[in-house]
């Protein structure tokens, strides 16, 4: 779906549902005749019953039967009509949501930040929910009501033509209420979607972060920080409801001024001969008819702003430029050698980069550990790893070929990572273990618990495999969650493994029997280990110790003891 840009925001999303528009529309028109002609019918009707015509009869039955078979469509075309509507507006969310959850994955690394999840919730939500309005806000206000209008100034046109020159004062009056508050409806409805976009991300912070806040006694703090949040989406919509009622408001006494006004003069025309009785009643249908038309018409600027800033919200996301990742070569197997070559890395925004010349060969067997303090730069080099980040100087070579030359989802597919914060589904066990590898076995899947030290606690929960772990992994401990997260990176025999502090939370007695395990997993295997205790890295082939973004020592475990003060106190 990617009309062109030059378009109206309407246009661009509802394009490729041409045929279903079109259907929609003419069961709609059809559902609606009854109702639009329905005051043309009931004069003709009364001027029969008033009339001496010999043929009053015949026609009394010609009217009554035109509007009993208008009646009777209604339904079928009323279903129909719905069908097309609900399969076009459900489609739109339906593609709309789709398009938005392959554009996160397209968006970079930095770009997913600088969006955080909040926002994209409400992108993915609330507006896409707004733009599902319009085929609605189409068939009854703007479709309905000019077809509305049309045939009731055609009628008037036909029975009393001086009757038109009332619209000489109407339209105006409508123009220039639109003029007036359109411009303020506009701003309004920017302002409270940039605030609930705030509000949303808060909301998203304030549950992340509850366990935190609850566990220091924060509570009054964390609700101060919201409160500003939640109140500006209050008065940010307040101002919009009161503009778009303010123009309603004097919509309805301007234009229920001029009905009567209307009423008084067809009374006249009719005293004058120059109309029916029939008119009369016909005339004063078709004005409550103009007064509620004019104001749907004038009503749906409101809805219609709402909804192109609701697109204009999705164009910035749609807009914003992806990473390319699937472009490069594909591959299939790989022997896992990573090699960076001073390798260099600086976040926009910074004065300093964030790794400095680094350079390193990393086989399989041979594990590598990355240790320093927080900030030093072991992230970043995980981040560059992955292909999440790509370097501002230097190569990172897989098998010797440029990373940034292949198709990183290939790549990735090589991978097992276990991240220092653990995130789990709200599934079951199994779910979470087997993500993304639908023909996994149930085999499979205990062996990798076994190899992660986790079959013992999952083999004697009730439901052993199936056991529903809660939202983000609720029910279990810190080190039981850590540990299904290495087993889920294990059960993809991943060629090469990245451990960020993937035991921190496991008590000493299980780490020991899991670095026994990751002795053995690792043994052919590319593996990175970031950690801050010494029992996961002492094994390693390669320990760099890192400060600042550059390397102040490598070397093994005994080398670095005798050199590095900063590692001889991490391993003591």
């Amino acid at each position: 779906m990617h009309p062109s840009p030059t378009h109206a925001w309407y246009l661009r999303y509802y394009a490729p549902y041409k045929v279903p528009f079109a259907w929609m529309s003419l069961h709609f028109i059809l559902k609606s005749a009854c109702v639009w002609l329905s005051p043309i019918f009931m004069a003709r009707l009364i001027d029969v019953a008033s009339s001496q015509d010999p043929h009053r009869y015949g026609w009394a039955l010609f009217w009554a039967g035109l509007q009993l078979a208008l009646v009777l469509l209604n339904f079928p075309t009323a279903l129909i009509s719905m069908q097309h509507q609900s399969r076009l507006s459900r489609g739109l969310s339906r593609d709309l949501r789709l398009r938005v959850c392959h554009k996160i994955h397209e968006l970079s690394f930095l770009q997913q930040e600088s969006y955080r999840s909040g926002k994209l919730q409400s992108k993915a939500i609330h507006d896409i929910e707004t733009l599902e309005q319009f085929p609605r806000v189409f068939l009854n206000q703007i479709l309905g009501t000019t077809l509305s209008l049309s045939i009731i100034l055609v009628s008037i046109f036909i029975r009393a033509p001086k009757a038109l020159l009332v619209f000489a004062i109407l339209i105006p009056v409508g123009v220039f209420l639109r003029l007036h508050f359109l411009d303020k409806i506009q701003s309004s409805s920017h302002d409270y979607r940039q605030s609930f976009e705030r509000m949303t991300v808060g909301l998203h912070n304030f549950l992340s972060m509850n366990i935190i806040t609850k566990a220091h006694g924060l509570e009054a703090f964390a609700i101060e920080h919201m409160r500003p949040k939640i109140t500006g989406v209050f008065e940010k919509g307040h101002r919009f409801d009161m503009t778009a009622e303010k123009l309603g408001a004097a919509s309805f006494v301007s234009f229920t001024l001029i009905q009567v006004l209307f009423l008084f003069i067809s009374v006249y025309a009719s005293m004058q001969g120059d109309i029916t009785v029939g008119d009369i009643v016909m005339f004063n249908a078709f004005f409550a008819s103009i007064s509620g038309s004019l104001m749907g018409l004038v009503n749906i600027f409101p809805m219609m702003s709402q909804m192109k800033e609701a697109a204009r919200s999705l164009d910035e996301l749609f807009a914003a430029p992806s990473e390319g990742e699937d472009a490069g070569q594909p591959i299939s197997q790989v022997s896992g050698q990573l090699e960076f070559h001073d390798v260099s890395f600086q976040y926009p925004s910074t004065h300093r980069p964030a790794l400095a010349h680094l350079s390193f060969t990393a086989r399989p067997g041979e594990p590598i550990a990355f240790v320093g303090p927080s900030g030093c730069g072991k992230t970043t080099i995980l981040s560059l790893i992955l292909g999440f980040l790509k370097p501002t100087e230097g190569q990172i070579l897989l098998d010797g070929i440029d990373l940034r030359s292949l198709k990183l989802s290939d790549y990735r597919k090589q991978i097992g990572v276990v991240t220092q914060e653990t995130v789990l589904l709200s599934g079951s066990i199994f779910e979470n273990i087997a993500y993304g590898l639908p023909e996994i076995q149930e085999e499979q899947v205990i062996d990798a618990l076994r190899q992660a030290e986790a079959w013992d606690f999952v083999s004697s929960l009730p439901e052993g495999l199936s056991t529903r772990i809660g939202d983000d992994g609720l029910k279990l401990s810190g080190g039981q969650k850590q540990r299904l997260a290495l087993a889920r990176a294990l059960v993809r025999n991943p060629r090469i493994l990245i451990l960020d502090e993937a035991t921190s939370a496991v008590d000493v007695a299980i780490e020991e029997r899991l670095q026994d395990t990751l002795r053995r997993v690792t043994k052919d295997r590319t593996t990175f280990i970031v950690s801050h205790r010494a029992p996961s890295i002492i094994h390693c082939d390669h320990i760099i110790v890192l400060e600042q973004g550059q390397v102040q020592a490598h070397g093994r475990h005994w080398e670095l003891l005798g050199s590095n003060a900063f590692y001889r106190q991490l391993a003591g």
